[in-house]
């Protein structure tokens, strides 16, 4: 059954804050927005009474009842007395100023209270994220995507999370306007109970990339800064990005970022989404070459089944692709596909004569990955529960960390310089290099043994927080350690 829900406005912005932005006008970005809307309604399971907010489950059924209350301290709510507020609903993000008793977000007040006591501020918000975020896990999620000016406008502003959007004094906070007059959409994760959006978890913006050809044409995209701004739940990603290209259908041509939209300026290239223009095997050598000149490759060749050879390096990284566009070869420099979208390395060059890095994308096999890498692979930040496709050789770095590693299986028989595989699901080490040329670091991990552990490191080996408690005599019964053990 479809659901409808109220607007109740006591959310983060005042209304002499949110008025100047209902007043931007975008008529032309109304009548791009209108060609996804209708597709993402037919998707919904509701929205509000105004209909610019539309609900979607992530778990496979929600229903919208009321959370459990966050616990808090005696140390923070004191903390919060001496400065002249009590905090009266913790799920809510509300306090009471008790000087004139005005409700205020717990966001707020702790921003201006961190240079009181900065230490325990820290610690309050990391404990309010760990509690709501099993709180989330718990009851389920619930995403929105809304055209709603108001939404956009708050995007940033008293919420569990800061950025150069804030209204108030954020460093482009002249872009907001701008955002909301291209044409942007919002999306925020919250709980069930939090229909008006009071208290996200996590929020992103949905751009619209225009085709360089054809700009009537539209495609919606997952801005840039996709994992900065709240709790990183990888399924709300993947709901979010299986909706758009559901809604949206295969789309061909090379999709520019509408130019009015907020492009982070320490970068030259553009956020762009790039089709795979019905895939590699179909496209024509002009296809290829058009896709070449505008990433700025040059000292190119297009080898006869396709596949690309670059004299030089490759840098695809932070463009909000959901693939590698072209298929390629042979890089002798670097090959950069970082912070993207990428859910496989299909099309990455077979051999790369420097670095190659694919770290923050959604990544879960390393399958189509380069054989050889000459200096750096860095693979961490993603989904992996395996290095299985992964290169056989590496001259430099390994890095593997913060992923969801269940084995090595799959690692190259030696590394270079560091094996870096912290922060992962590992309960033995079966599979790790024989050899690593400088430190090799498994802690944080949830190791019973140390089995399969290098059997030569030069410089240092770091097995500290792990399952179990390893000491020194643990590690040298299995490796050479030409550096300290850290334990």
């Amino acid at each position: 059954m479809k659901i409808i829900v109220d607007n109740l406005i006591f959310e983060a912005l005042k209304p002499s804050e949110f008025r100047q932005y209902m007043k931007v006008g975008r008529d032309l970005a109304m009548e791009r927005i209108g060609q996804i809307w209708s597709k993402l309604q037919a998707e919904s399971i509701g929205s509000n009474r105004n209909g610019d907010r539309l609900y979607f489950n992530i778990t496979e059924k929600v229903d919208f009842f009321d959370l459990e209350e966050i616990p808090i301290s005696v140390e923070i709510n004191g903390f919060f007395k001496e400065n002249g507020f009590e905090i009266v609903d913790v799920k809510n993000n509300k306090a009471k100023n008790l000087k004139d008793g005005r409700i205020v977000s717990i966001m707020k007040v702790l921003n201006s209270l961190k240079k009181v006591n900065p230490e325990l501020v820290a610690k309050y918000v990391k404990e309010y994220d760990r509690e709501r975020s099993l709180m989330l896990d718990k009851q389920g999620k619930i995403m929105v995507i809304s055209k709603s000016a108001y939404d956009i406008a708050g995007m940033s502003t008293d919420r569990g999370w800061g950025s150069c959007m804030n209204i108030r004094d954020g460093m482009k906070r002249e872009y907001v306007p701008l955002e909301i007059e291209a044409g942007t959409l919002i999306s925020y994760l919250i709980s069930p109970s939090d229909k008006n959006i009071n208290n996200p978890y996590a929020r992103i913006l949905i751009k619209p990339y225009l085709e360089m050809e054809d700009e009537t044409n539209v495609l919606y995209g997952i801005g840039e800064n996709i994992v900065k701004y709240g709790k990183r739940d990888p399924e709300y990603i993947k709901a979010l990005i299986n909706l758009l290209d559901k809604t949206q259908g295969e789309k061909t041509g090379i999709f520019e970022i509408n130019n009015k939209s907020n492009v982070d300026a320490d970068h030259e290239k553009l956020k762009i989404k790039i089709s795979d223009f019905n895939g590699f095997k179909k496209m024509s050598i002009e296809d290829i070459e058009k896709v070449l000149n505008f990433l700025k490759i040059k000292n190119y060749k297009i080898n006869d089944d396709g596949t690309v050879d670059v004299n030089g390096s490759v840098y695809i990284d932070n463009f909000n692709l959901n693939k590698i566009p072209l298929k390629f070869n042979r890089v002798s420099g670097s090959f950069w596909c970082f912070n993207n979208q990428l859910e496989s390395l299909e099309g990455a060059p077979r051999e790369v004569g420097r670095d190659f890095w694919c770290f923050d994308n959604q990544l879960e096999s390393l399958e189509g990955a380069p054989i050889k890498v000459g200096g750096d692979f860095h693979c961490y930040s993603n989904q992996l529960k395996s290095l299985k496709g992964g290169p056989k050789e590496v001259g430099g770095n390994f890095y593997c960390y913060n992923n969801l590693l269940e084995s090595l299986e799959g690692a190259p028989r030696e590394v270079g310089r560091d094996f870096w595989c912290h922060n992962n699901n590992l309960k033995n080490l079966e599979g790790a290099p024989i050899k690593v040329g400088d430190v090799f670091n498994c802690s944080e991990n949830n190791l019973e043994s140390l089995k399969g552990a290098p059997k030569e490191v030069k410089s240092g080996f770091y097995c500290y927080a792990n399952f179990k408690k390893f000491t020194k005599e643990d590690v040298k019964t299995l490796s050479d350690v030409g550096g300290g053990i850290y334990v």
